[in-house]
């Protein structure tokens, strides 16, 4: 594959931090489209950190390819990278005032270029309006004197995005940058940062361990496990179409357990066409995602119907309902379904319910999580 300008590209990429260890990552391959927002999503410890480290010019390959740009930077000092930090904790400096935070960025291509240009007026007039354009684009104007002790975590993480956008970099590097935020300040930065993204168009990584987050506001996704790369696609195509059961797992399908007989996949409630190459008497599973499962009410208790289960809880979330089924076989189903749905089964916890399950992806063997 070509590498596009303004893309990030690794290849085979390894890298091991002491000898006795297995590898960080292992053979990462993989590219992030240019102007657009790529995930990096996977299980604690599956190396996305080290991936963005790596990116970044704060660790260096063993083994392997980074390129920004189509150029290989594997070697080159971060402060030629030409890319954006921002991580979880902000990094700001407590003394400095937003603006001068925001500013102190500019000086990360060399200490005395910043120093000389500082000295002469006209230069000194043009960071000024570089700053206060920032400050715009993050919605922070008036905001220029305070210290960060003085702001919320979310116009203190505003701040640390317009420090790094500050040297106009031509990639920006996201470590789970809304970690430490409540739910309700986390889903306003998303959408903030969407529009942001839009309006600078500037190749964005983003590690995150939330799906959602990723799902929402990626262009491309890309999923790690154990230190590879598992899958990468489009958030629909990793959603609908996994690859592994580790993966559609991982994306929070339930995980339904059986067999093949004539040809077919039976799997609880789940019939569908068996994997190719099962034989019958062959052990698979069939993933579902809890939005795929079909709740109706049940008509004649304890009939021994495979589509039986049991209601072993049920729980409101705003508009909608999560509820725990308990199969015959022991498997438990997690479902999710508009209240109002839920409440026309007019049934409660204990009661038994009939499913159906759509889009089930169906995999040879036996899977345990």
């Amino acid at each position: 594959m070509e590498n596009t300008p303004l893309s990030v590209r690794l290849e085979n990429v390894t890298k091991v931090f002491t000898k006795s260890e297995t590898p960080a990552v292992s053979d990462v391959t993989f590219e992030a489209p240019p102007f657009g927002v790529t995930s990096i999503i996977g299980p604690s410890g599956a190396g996305k950190s080290t991936v963005l480290r790596l990116i970044a010019g704060l660790e260096a390959p063993d083994i392997g390819v980074v390129r920004i740009a189509g150029s290989d930077v594997a070697r080159t000092p971060i402060q030629r990278r030409g890319v954006g930090l921002v991580f979880q904790n902000y990094a700001l400096f407590g003394h400095m005032t937003v603006r001068e935070n925001i500013a102190f960025g500019l000086t990360v291509r060399s200490r005395d270029f910043f120093r000389r240009l500082l000295e002469r007026r006209s230069e000194r007039d043009k960071i000024n309006e570089r700053v206060t354009d920032l400050l715009r684009l993050v919605q922070l104007q008036g905001y220029d004197d305070r210290l960060p002790s003085q702001l919320s975590g979310g116009q203190r993480q505003r701040v640390a995005f317009a420090r790094a956008l500050a040297i106009e970099p031509n990639v920006l590097l996201l470590d789970e940058p809304f970690g430490a935020l409540d739910a309700r300040v986390r889903a306003e930065l998303r959408e903030w940062l969407h529009g942001l993204q839009q309006q600078t168009r500037v190749t964005t990584l983003l590690v995150t361990h939330d799906q959602d987050e990723a799902l929402e506001i990626s262009q491309h996704v890309v999923i790690m496990q154990r230190g590879k790369v598992a899958q990468t696609g489009s958030p629909e195509d990793v959603y609908d179409n996994p690859v592994s059961p580790e993966v559609a797992s991982f994306l929070g399908a339930n995980v339904l357990r059986g067999h093949v007989r004539s040809g077919r996949a039976l799997v609880g409630p789940v019939v569908a066409d068996a994997p190719r190459g099962a034989n019958d008497g062959d052990s698979v599973n069939a993933f579902v995602q809890p939005q795929d499962v079909k709740l109706t009410a049940a008509t004649s208790p304890n009939d021994g119907d495979v589509r039986l289960g049991t209601i072993e809880r049920a729980r409101v979330v705003g508009s909608r309902v999560k509820v725990l089924l308990l199969l015959a076989n022991g498997d438990q189903v997690n479902v999710e379904m508009p209240r109002d749905e839920f409440d026309a089964l007019a049934v409660s916890e204990g009661e038994q319910v009939y499913l159906d399950a759509r889009s089930p992806r169906v995999f040879l063997g036996d899977y345990s999580i």
